[in-house]
């Protein structure tokens, strides 16, 4: 079975995992005709994926998906080592593209992408959560603000006994985005670590955006915590914990004290945010992702989706807080 010729917005997919089902999910809701995929070279599951997930079309070799002009729009969810390779290919077609985070592991890698980022997207989902949207917009209503980041990475210890930080390029970036996608972007970066035998276990930053807001970042890794964002503009707290629901609080009621002679304080909560009723179906951020990826076809570019840049500035971040 061939490709819908009636709908022009072909979409190739580049990945077999749950991420990878969950984008032809919600690219099938925005509009777009799913009707190529490829797995690793070679996979062994692309073809069950193909089949659970109705797509006619198998690729054996993802380069050749990505350089093959067959699709207008392509999305690469395959495993991290790989995104840069299946990005610089793809881009030779001038078609869009969404590629997921973090794109590479180093951040010098980026300047291979230079002359290619203006079809591009990068999956920083949690920009499009409507909880988000709100802090951004809370932010910009206000002056200057106070900002904490808390980021309870899990980081273990590698075959050699050192400590592996790779989740803070591939995982925590989704945090730092969101920090400097909230506020407009960050200079200032100071950085104090913490060590145990000679091991870096965490550390706090601090930064100041260029609206004048004061960040704190507190890598606490392993810590038995939710990642978590508050934003305090005198008497008002917008509160992101965890990342998919947002709370804003204004005052504080006190509760007088009863017969344990304790006086208590409660936040005021003035209204909750959360996702859509359909984030069952959709991952969270995946349609918002996908109408981006689509308009982008039509050579309408997103103001909210993350590009190669803004994913370099989150890959940064992280190489600062790991100290490399």
């Amino acid at each position: 079975m061939e490709c819908d010729v009636k709908n022009l917005q072909r979409l190739a997919i580049i990945g077999t995992t749950q991420i990878a089902k969950s984008h032809v999910v919600a690219a099938r809701k925005v509009g777009f005709d799913v009707c190529h995929v490829a797995g690793s070279k070679n996979s062994n599951t692309v073809e069950s994926f193909a089949e659970s997930n109705l797509i006619s079309n198998i690729w054996s070799d993802p380069k050749e998906l990505a350089t093959s002009g067959e699709w207008d729009a392509i999305i690469i969810a395959s495993a991290p080592g790989s995104l840069a390779e299946l990005l610089l290919c793809a881009t030779k077609s001038n078609n869009a593209v969404l590629v997921e985070k973090p794109v590479v592991l180093d951040s010098q890698l980026f300047d291979q992408f230079h002359d290619s980022t203006d079809k591009v997207i990068v999956g920083f989902n949690r920009r499009f959560y409507a909880a988000v949207m709100e802090a951004k917009k809370f932010v910009a209503e206000r002056s200057a603000c106070l900002i904490q980041l808390h980021v309870p990475e899990s980081i273990m210890l590698n075959s050699d006994g050192e400590w592996d930080y790779s989740r803070v390029k591939t995982n925590s970036t989704h945090a730092f985005d969101l920090l400097s996608f909230i506020t407009g972007g960050l200079h200032d970066l100071k950085i104090d670590s913490v060590f145990r035998d000679t091991k870096k276990t965490g550390a706090v930053a601090t930064a100041r955006s260029n609206r004048g807001d004061v960040c704190s970042i507190v890598a606490n890794w392993n810590a038995p915590a939710n990642f978590a964002l508050t934003i305090d503009s005198g008497d008002e707290r917008f509160e992101l914990k965890p990342l998919e629901d947002g709370v804003l609080y204004k005052g504080i009621e006190i509760v007088q004290a009863g017969s344990s002679g304790r006086r208590t304080y409660v936040p005021k909560k003035i209204t909750t945010f959360t996702e859509p009723n359909d984030s069952d179906v959709y991952k969270p951020g995946f349609l918002g992702q996908a109408q981006a990826l689509f308009d982008l076809t039509n050579g309408e570019s997103s103001a909210v989706a993350a590009t190669l840049q803004d994913a370099k500035a989150a890959l940064l971040f992280a190489e600062a807080l790991i100290g490399a």
